[in-house]
């Protein structure tokens, strides 16, 4: 077992073998580390030591050795993956560390495999790595699950994996959208009511809560419930039990709670528009889900997993050929504020209205990669006139090198469209040599 110390070096009597260094450098060229001491008093250094040496050896159980004063970044640490740390005094609490992880194994040094997919979740990035993880542990208990995440991620297959997973998943799986019933409908659909609770309510009605007995009960957008109705979703964690509108009796129910949101449920309980009480009976285990701009490398798996799967819903697998690289470049680096679904939509669209042959620039929605400006089809302008009728300076002004990049390589792309790709034709249309073409395109990451 290689144990090595970075900033630190304690006393010789450990009882263990153990190098020690204060060059990054060093730890870099040692070849294999199984566990790694870190000392450092700057809290940013300490981030980006880490950071440089995970991109070394990804799999390396690192234990941070920190100050009393810097207490504040040891769940900075935990979720970095620290396996625990090293308070004052060092040299004592070190052996002690050292004595216990001695019965761990240290962690495998070949690459772990990344799965593609997972549950119908589809990813290959690190953080979707790590959620498909969290599911496997959490599914395992009746915790109480909060899903985070803009709209579009995909909270709800989460939750399906996780009840999926559970030994729930021969009961129910009942979803709610908090946001989509109306406030004064919620508490009937959620509790159900007794026969002459209110006008209209000729017989009683069965609530989801009670249809998700022995099951699981998904609670979407959980941040747009009523506070009245918060307290009695309260109660139903608390004891187990509803009572449905207009009844005077409860009914014992086993179910499982998910809920998720798009909000900011800490903000919401400081400005008091939801229970603090509730939010830290929801968040015993939260799953945060990254927006895809954070986690570029899964769109392309991403759109392979619609591509295929609406050409085959929509009979067109013999026909459409597949994206080509400057069109699938163009969804790479779109922002996708709808996320998920905004993707899964773009790409239904293009399957929909191609017909044959491969998937080019031409085919993909415009919004994709015009950016500060506006293409106009004008025939016969000087170039002058032509850019004139394309680009307004604002009175916020504009990022002129960014502008002109985006310019450039649009019309680049357009000139590829227009000559099918062949190079020397659209060379001639920019007026430029085909070499000068190819080395933009390479610059550019478009071949």
């Amino acid at each position: 077992m290689k144990i090595l110390f970075y900033n630190y070096q304690p006393n010789k009597n450990l009882d263990f073998q153990y190098d020690y260094t204060t060059s990054v450098d060093d730890i870099l060229g040692a070849g294999h580390i199984d566990w790694l001491f870190i000392y450092e008093k700057n809290e940013d250094s300490y981030m980006e030591i880490i950071s440089t040496i995970f991109k070394a050896y990804p799999n390396v159980k690192f234990i941070p050795i920190i100050d009393n004063k810097n207490l504040s970044i040891v769940t900075k640490f935990l979720a970095l993956g620290a396996t625990t740390f090293v308070l004052e005094p060092f040299n004592k609490n070190i052996k002690k560390v050292l004595s216990q992880i001695s019965e761990i194994s240290p962690a495998p040094q070949t690459q772990v495999e990344k799965k593609s997919s997972f549950c119908n979740m589809v990813g290959v990035s690190e953080q979707m790595q790590q959620i498909y993880s969290l599911i496997k542990k959490v599914a395992v208990s009746d915790s109480t699950v909060l899903i985070t995440g803009e709209s579009g991620t995909g909270k709800e297959l989460v939750a399906k994996a996780i009840f999926k997973m559970s030994r729930r998943n021969s009961g129910p799986f009942i979803p709610v959208n908090c946001g989509a019933i109306p406030k004064d409908l919620l508490e009937s659909e959620l509790f159900g009511y007794a026969k002459g609770a209110f006008t209209g309510a000729v017989n009683k009605k069965i609530g989801r809560f009670q249809a998700a007995d022995k099951g699981t009960i998904f609670l979407d957008e959980i941040g747009e419930m009523p506070l009245p109705l918060q307290v009695k979703i309260l109660r139903v964690l608390q004891e187990k039990e509803i009572q449905p509108v207009g009844s005077n009796s409860s009914i014992k129910i086993d179910v499982r709670i998910i809920a998720a949101t798009n909000q900011n449920l800490e903000k919401l309980v400081e400005e008091k528009k939801f229970r603090e009480d509730l939010y830290y009976r929801l968040n015993v285990v939260p799953v945060t889900i990254p927006p895809l701009r954070e986690r570029k490398e899964d769109i392309k798996p991403l759109v392979k997993h619609f591509f295929k799967r609406f050409l085959k819903q929509f009979d067109k697998t013999n026909d459409i050929k597949g994206f080509s690289d400057e069109a699938l470049w163009i969804l790479e680096n779109y922002s996708w504020p709808g996320n998920i679904r905004e993707l899964e939509n773009t790409i239904e669209r293009i399957v929909v209205l191609k017909d044959e042959g491969y998937i080019l620039p031409s085919d993909i929605p415009p919004k994709l990669f015009q950016s500060n400006f506006e293409i106009k089809n004008e025939p016969q302008v000087s170039d002058k006139e032509y850019l004139s009728s394309m680009l307004k300076l604002t009175d916020e002004g504009i990022n002129l090198k960014e502008v002109i990049e985006n310019l450039e390589t649009n019309l680049i792309l357009q000139a590829l469209e227009k000559t099918g790709g062949v190079k020397d034709k659209a060379a001639k249309l920019l007026n430029m040599k085909r070499t000068t073409l190819i080395e933009k395109l390479k610059r550019k990451n478009l071949m």
